[in-house]
């Protein structure tokens, strides 16, 4: 039995060695695209949830390519909602001016008509008059669904601000402007001006071609508005995943759009803080990752290899210790697999959590009966523990080995 599990190792130790050196060179991608669960990119929000109004801040999406692929022709598209309370700057913002000009007399009002679209952010209306003895003009504004506001302090200078909210409550269509003589001279001359800012509301910014591991983040400028309350932020990412597999001649490609979002609370007492901004090396996190769990395989083969009664040489009384400082190395291994995986490019997946939650468990259990084991001798006998100690070794060299197939960058091609 013991031969046989020798050979066994020798031969899995082969295939480990051989195989990532021949899948690991060239323009190659694992194909996980022929498999369930695919995700070509993840998107992180990077973004206050808080601001206060009037103020200018940043909105980010951040990108990473979690595969063993390419991610070609990276686009990203921020979608505001229609409360206007967010918008972009203003070089993405339109204005839409008219002028009027006329007299308001004792028999007739001024009336003038101008339109209001889908998005507008603000509408300001100004008005001067011709000066003279005691001369007043009001102004009054009524929109299509019948709602209006008005100006009339002193003089014949009069000014309507209307915010985003006040034109979504009055509607699309023809707005009317009336200008009223409340006193002074017979006929009163005045010009009228109106400005509809429409902000933008979408603006598309392309991305670099990010390679297995690397990330791209988007930062869009926003700014808040006067009105209070929550804003809905959409962010919808594209790119092209593109697969190489080991034959030149068989490549894949396909396009995937994924959409994220966040809710921004807009409100005028609210202190906000720009959030600092952490930068995690992802390649380099994920070449730890692949080491450590190279090593973590390795180390169990050949403490395995061990135990198993492999020969060597003048050196076989060192096997035992040879077999305990590889075993005991195992969790930290273990440990700096999960961690440096899951702070880089799997923050946020469950990519092989299960299966290498089961592995470090076993191999958890593997070794501290290795550490105690006065204490299970005693419990089980020398004999029956040597060979519980053993199987419980190969069955961790097992799920060590599936965990690698199926989840391991090195071993896509056998997926």
């Amino acid at each position: 039995m013991r031969k046989i599990a020798i050979v066994a190792i020798v031969v899995l130790a082969i295939i480990f060695a051989a195989y990532p050196l021949n899948t690991t060179g060239g323009p190659r991608a694992a194909c996980d695209s022929c498999h369930s669960g695919f995700t070509a990119f993840s998107i992180t929000i990077d973004a206050p949830t808080e601001v206060p109004t009037g103020h200018e801040f940043q909105y980010k999406a951040i990108v990473k390519n979690t595969g063993s692929h390419d991610v070609l022709d990276l686009k990203a598209k921020i979608m505001l909602d229609e409360s206007g309370m967010l918008t972009l700057p203003q070089e993405n913002a339109t204005v839409q001016s008219t002028t009027f000009s006329g007299e308001a007399t004792v028999l007739e009002d001024g009336h003038h008509t101008f339109k209001v679209e889908e998005k507008a952010l603000q509408a300001i209306i100004t008005l001067t008059g011709d000066a003279g003895l005691q001369n007043d003009l009001d102004l009054a504004v009524t929109s299509p669904k019948g709602s209006s506001w008005e100006s009339a302090s002193l003089g014949v200078e009069e000014q309507l601000v209307l915010s985003a909210a006040d034109l979504e409550k009055g509607g699309e269509g023809d707005w009317s402007i009336s200008v009223i003589r409340f006193r002074g001279t017979p006929s009163i001359s005045y010009q009228l001006s109106v400005e509809v800012s429409y902000g933008g509301s979408d603006a598309e910014l392309a991305g670099n071609n990010l390679g297995p591991g690397e990330e791209f983040v988007f930062v869009w400028n926003l700014e808040s508005g006067q009105d209070m309350g929550p804003s809905q932020v959409e962010v919808m990412v594209t790119g092209t995943a593109y697969y190489e597999h080991n034959n030149p001649s068989t490549t894949n490609e396909a396009t995937y759009s994924y959409t994220e979002g966040s809710d921004v609370v807009v409100g005028g007492s609210l202190q906000y803080e720009e959030p600092t901004e952490i930068k995690v090396n992802t390649a380099t996190l994920k070449l730890l990752g692949r080491v450590s769990g190279m090593l973590l395989l390795f180390g169990l083969l050949v403490s395995v290899a061990l135990v198993s009664g492999l020969n060597l040489g003048k050196y076989s009384k060192y096997r035992m210790r040879i077999h305990c400082f590889c075993s005991f190395l195992l969790v930290p291994l273990t440990g700096i697999h999960v961690v440096v995986l899951y702070l880089g490019p799997y923050r946020g997946l469950l990519k092989g959590f299960w299966s290498g939650l089961i592995d470090l468990a076993v191999i958890s259990v593997l070794v501290y009966s290795g550490y105690d084991q006065a204490r299970f001798v005693n419990i089980f006998g020398k004999e029956k523990w040597k060979k519980y100690h053993y199987y419980l070794a190969l069955l961790a060299l097992i799920i060590n080995l599936t965990h690698a197939v199926i989840n391991g960058t090195d071993f896509a091609g056998l997926r």
